[in-house]
């Protein structure tokens, strides 16, 4: 039976979760975030203190540990003018949104809100988030204080892994309505024309976790499936589909027990960020957007 795991925000069906992947032991990366202009990584990392954010350049140079403390932090996320990471602390149903600048500093906490995974929206009063229950997650707007929330998802199943279009108008999420597999989906900013965009057989998993390619008509996504010859692990593919046509190719097949997770786009839309373990850990690697060309960047 797969396990049902709350991520951060998010609710997945896989081996571990990017905070636990960052926890499970010392030099483990995860969870990257490509810089608006190519040239840096932010990243949950693990150097021996837990679960922290760290920024280097895009081949893994100078990385710096931008935190400490015992709480876990969620994905790390750049501002859309590049200049600052944000990044989320969540405890007792809410969660503390921070940002600090890539070079170091001081945090400054931006918002707080009555659930996970806060977003930051074009607007600079509001904030997108999702309630904190990972069996009924739903996606709220409301002021960067918590206050004025409202749903703007339509409370069919847990709706996870929100993640706002290049240009502000759509969001695009993973939807969970049991016994059917999970599925990715975009909608409006406000809610509504919510449509399926991805219908994966049972032998290619459950998709999760999207990323808006720059121009916004493609979304990377995950997706993973057992082990054949060994149930306890998994295999797992980063899928890119056209939104317009919902075609979904399969990014550097493998039969191997390691998985690709969480992909995030390069601002040219030529590569792609993501984690595996295919080199025994969790660590960032990038390829190129059609698969070929894959490296470990964080060792």
């Amino acid at each position: 039976m797969l396990r049902l795991l709350i991520v951060a925000s998010a609710v997945c069906v896989l081996s571990a979760s990017p905070e636990a992947r960052a926890q499970a032991g010392r030099d483990q990366s995860s969870a990257a975030s490509v810089s608006p202009n190519g040239k840096q990584l932010g990243y949950l990392c693990d150097r021996g203190d837990g679960s922290q954010v760290c920024v280097s350049n895009v081949d893994g140079s100078q990385e710096l540990q931008l935190t400490q403390g015992p709480i876990p932090y969620g994905r790390p996320r750049w501002n859309r003018d590049g200049l600052r990471l944000n990044y989320a602390v969540f405890e007792n149903g809410v969660s503390l949104l921070f940002e600090s600048a890539p070079d170091g500093g001081q945090s400054v906490r931006v918002a707080t809100v009555p659930g996970r995974n806060p977003i930051l929206l074009p607007d600079p009063k509001s904030v997108l988030f999702s309630t904190p229950d990972g069996l009924t997650m739903q996606i709220m707007v409301s002021y960067r204080d918590g206050s004025n929330a409202k749903r703007i998802s339509d409370g069919v199943g847990a709706i996870s892994n929100a993640v706002i279009s290049p240009d502000g108008k759509q969001v695009a999420f993973t939807r969970n309505v049991r016994p059917a597999p999970l599925s990715v989906w975009v909608m409006n900013i406000d809610g509504t024309s919510a449509r399926q965009v991805t219908r994966f057989s049972a032998g290619d998993g459950g998709p999760q976790f999207p990323a808006w390619s720059p121009d916004g008509r493609q979304l990377a996504v995950q997706s993973a499936v057992r082990s054949p010859r060994d149930t306890t692990k998994f295999i797992g593919h980063i899928w890119v589909v056209e939104l317009a046509t919902g075609k979904a190719t399969k990014l550097a097949p493998h039969d191997a027990p390691y998985v690709d997770e969480i992909p995030d786009w390069f601002p040219d839309g030529k590569r792609i960020a993501f984690q595996s373990d295919r080199s025994g850990r969790m660590a960032i690697w990038i390829m190129n957007a059609d698969g070929t060309g894959a490296r470990q960047v964080t060792k």
